[in-house]
This record gives C-alpha cells, sequence and structure tokens, in this order.
C-alpha cells in the first residue's frame, strides 16, 4: 500500500513505518523510526555522538586495565587496585575486556555508517537514492 497524497520526486513510502516520509533515506531500527528531511541532521548527530561516547568507554577500559596491570597512579580515574582484592582482580579484568570488546563490537559498525552519511551529505544525496540506483542498474544489465 502506498500513500494517498502526491509524492514529490524525493519522497518514498515506507513499508516499515506505513507513510511518506520527505526525502527519505533509510528505516532505522535502533531509533524505530524513519530518517529523511525532518530527522536526519539529528540522526547524524546521534550516531556521531554515540561512536565518540563507545570510543571513549573503549579508552577508559583499555586506560584502568593497563593501569591495574601495571601498578601506576592513576592520575584520570581512581586506582582499581586500591579497592580490590587479589580474588575480585580477575573479575575487574574480565568484565573491563567484555566492556572493551562490546564497545568495539559497536563502535565498527557506527563509523562505517557515519562515513556512509558522510558520503552521502557529499553527493547530495540519500542512502535510499544511492543504494536503489546501483540495485536498479545492476537488474537492468
Amino acid at each position: 500500500m502506498t500513500c494517498m497524497r502526491e509524492m514529490r520526486p524525493r519522497d518514498h513510502h515506507c513499508h516499515i513505518c506505513h507513510r511518506c516520509v520527505p526525502q527519505y533515506d533509510h528505516h532505522c531500527n535502533w531509533i524505530n523510526n524513519c530518517v529523511g528531511r525532518h530527522n536526519l541532521a539529528r540522526f547524524n548527530l546521534f550516531i556521531l555522538t554515540l561512536t565518540a561516547a563507545l570510543l571513549w568507554l573503549a579508552y577508559l577500559a583499555t586506560h584502568i586495565a593497563l593501569s591495574t596491570l601495571n601498578h601506576t597512579q592513576d592520575t584520570l580515574l581512581f586506582s582499581l587496585r586500591d579497592w580490590t582484592t587479589d580474588t575480585l582482580q580477575p573479575l575487574v579484568y574480565a568484565l573491563t575486556a567484555l566492556v572493551l570488546l562490546l564497545a568495539l563490537l559497536f563502535a565498527v559498525p557506527l563509523l562505517c555508517l557515519i562515513m556512509v552519511q558522510m558520503k552521502n551529505l557529499l553527493l547530495g544525496k540519500t542512502t535510499y537514492e544511492r543504494f536503489s540506483k546501483s540495485q536498479e542498474s545492476i537488474l537492468t544489465r
């Protein structure tokens, strides 16, 4: 089913939301909404700040693990060795490794998404326009 209104050339009907989106970019499952003209700038800011926060979290996890391993006095954060006993240190290392792994696991795809969005911005196109045309040209060959 498509919308019953006249659509402009860059508008697109989202089959997930069942509504027409002006300058449709894509439907994002993370925010459970379509990204288009009215929220593209906020979406880009969201993925930039989320990536920055994840990279900062990865840095902090690495910093905590290294300062605890080297038994150095930590100037950025409190020293973990002051409150951890020998029995808790393996748990601290495991949790730090888990935080680092999860932060990097999410940051890498987000960096790819940022690159796609920046290329879209430079080309003056949306994700839908870029990738739907390439699929149409493949189908017409």
